[in-house]
């Protein structure tokens, strides 16, 4: 009898820290139903782990019910919410990794790819190397990437870049580690490109200077505000920062000059 009591203890203990793991999911009305059907043992908090990469987050264990599939439909929303929220501070760096990473360099125009990801209207043009990138852009039915051997008119950005090499480091991943990586960007780039970005005044006069000192024309400006605008959505953000401007500047400076 006292074994029985006491391995009764140790699993309420370990139930009341599934249920304060899972305080963070519902509202307190959800909370409080849920906490009424795990006294009655009826409903049992189980944990289900992710196939996401560590690269997107590190909370890849999410806690579920059993036989409750719309709590558990709203749970994993909530869960994907904090993802892409914390995943946004970190954004800019992350992406490109997921961009051919078997290959060392290209570093530019996987940020340029990244940011292509996030608008409608910026093409870019990639001269001699980077069919990996536009395999990869393919998956996002981005058609505005382009490969060549010369320089062609039309394009927002044009890269003539130096032969990458193979990466020694590359990870194999599972094909659903890939897949629900591709999903999570999917999806993240998909809410992003709904936001409509605005660019303060100060910022925008930056832009002019900026392209005034490349001699550039009032077409490659437009490019430039289409390019610093999508790295703000990048970021989730519909204001435009002087980082973004910083990143836009760097990225087209190491473009061919137009």
């Amino acid at each position: 009898m006292f074994n029985r009591i006491k391995q009764r203890q140790r699993l309420l203990k370990k139930e009341a820290f599934k249920l304060d793991r899972l305080a963070s999911y519902l509202s307190k009305k959800e909370f409080k139903e849920v906490r009424k059907l795990v006294k009655k043992g009826e409903v049992k908090i189980t944990t289900e782990k992710l196939p996401i990469s560590f690269l997107i987050t590190g909370e890849d264990l999410i806690p579920q019910l059993s036989g409750n599939d719309s709590l558990n439909r709203r749970i994993q929303s909530r869960h994907f919410s904090k993802i892409r929220s914390e995943f946004s501070t970190r954004a800019f760096d992350v992406l490109p990794n997921f961009i051919a990473p078997e290959l060392v360099g290209l570093s530019v125009e996987k940020r340029a790819a990244t940011a292509l990801l996030f608008s409608e209207n910026l093409k870019i043009l990639l001269i001699k190397h980077g069919k990996q990138i536009i395999d990869f852009l393919s998956q996002f039915e981005v058609s505005s990437a382009k490969r060549d051997g010369s320089f062609k008119e039309g394009f927002d950005f044009v890269f003539r870049s130096k032969k990458p090499h193979a990466s020694p480091l590359l990870v194999y991943e599972p094909s659903e580690v890939r897949k629900a990586n591709l999903d999570f960007i999917k999806d993240y780039v998909s809410r992003a490109k709904e936001l409509s970005v605005n660019v303060p005044k100060g910022l925008d006069m930056l832009i002019t200077e900026f392209v005034r000192l490349r001699m550039g024309s009032e077409s490659f400006a437009n490019s430039v505000r289409e390019l610093a605008k999508s790295l703000a959505r990048v970021e989730m953000r519909s204001k435009l920062l002087n980082k973004d401007l910083a990143r836009a500047f760097e990225i087209a400076s190491a473009s061919v000059r137009k």
